[in-house]
């Protein structure tokens, strides 16, 4: 059978053309998994494409192994991406998720894609929870991509993921220092850029620098404030980061800045139906008032 004739096969890689023809689905799915059982040149990428259309049949299960056997069968390149959708795919199947993940890893690097190759490393290390071998891994690729940004804004993106890496690793400390970079050149996105500060803010915490934690927290709550862009999770991350400048004002022992904000967070929590942290930040603000009128008792 001469694969590349088929004109049914020539769609292989036109997603929004398979969906058009519906109807042969099933025939185009028969045609490609009888030339991945035949050894011929194209065995690999007949593989990928069967897949794929079994990943958009809903039929990962079957996806995953043609993706399996597809991969020895491939360039580098075109493993890489074939590991990667199929790593997406597998989002129910944590184990098969972690060894596409790893396989996308390897293969990106081995082709120089070191952001991908980190990218994919790093998710492949949180769902195992691994924060060893393969968060080393992801930290060193995404060192070396930041050395081949195409632009700031690539830099930034890449200095915020290698600080990620960093803080799930503990190694808070090291940590910082990317993550100071990524809010350097600020994108067009305030959410973007709000996840940024919060995750400075975050490193600056655990390191036990808890002056540039509330220096920081200080332009992330700013930003939710006045920002035109309401993104939909822009109450919740304002809530999170009044009561986030509260704790750090109290880890530095002051009180006085301390007890108004957990007073914000408890309203800010309360609108948000989250009754149990809103009662919590009113304890809080209450303890807080406590220590304010000892404290101005003893000065008295």
């Amino acid at each position: 059978m001469n694969i590349l004739s088929n004109p049914l096969l020539m769609q292989k890689k036109k997603k929004k053309k398979i969906q058009l023809i519906p109807n042969k689905r099933q025939e185009l799915i028969s045609l490609l998994t009888q030339a991945t059982e035949k050894n011929c040149t194209y065995q690999g990428e007949c593989a990928d494409a069967l897949a794929e259309i079994l990943f958009w049949s809903g039929r990962y299960k079957e996806g995953l192994k043609a993706s399996r056997k597809a991969l020895p069968k491939l360039k580098a390149s075109q493993a890489a991406e074939c590991a990667l959708s199929a790593a997406h795919a597998a989002h129910e199947d944590k184990e098969e998720a972690i060894f596409f993940f790893d396989q996308a890893a390897k293969l990106f690097s081995q082709i120089n894609r070191h952001d991908k190759a980190g990218d994919a490393a790093y998710t492949a290390a949180v769902l195992a929870n691994d924060k060893g071998e393969r968060a080393s891994c992801a930290a060193r690729f995404l060192k070396a991509a930041t050395l081949d940004a195409a632009d700031d804004q690539e830099q930034a993106r890449l200095q915020f993921l290698l600080a990620k890496t960093l803080l799930f690793s503990g190694r808070h400390l090291d940590a910082c220092i990317p993550a100071r970079k990524a809010v350097l050149i600020k994108p067009p996105d305030d959410k973007i850029y709000f996840d940024r500060l919060d995750l400075l803010a975050e490193s600056f915490a655990l390191s036990q620098r808890f002056h540039d934690t509330i220096h920081v927290l200080k332009q992330a709550l700013y930003l939710t404030r006045h920002t035109r862009i309401a993104w939909s999770t822009r109450d919740m991350d304002q809530a999170r980061a009044t009561l986030a400048l509260a704790t750090a004002f109290e880890e530095v022992s002051d009180f006085h800045s301390s007890q108004p904000l957990w007073t914000d967070a408890a309203s800010a929590f309360s609108k948000l139906n989250k009754q149990q942290t809103a009662e919590s930040c009113r304890q809080r603000a209450d303890a807080a008032a406590k220590i304010i009128d000892r404290l101005d008792q003893q000065q008295s």
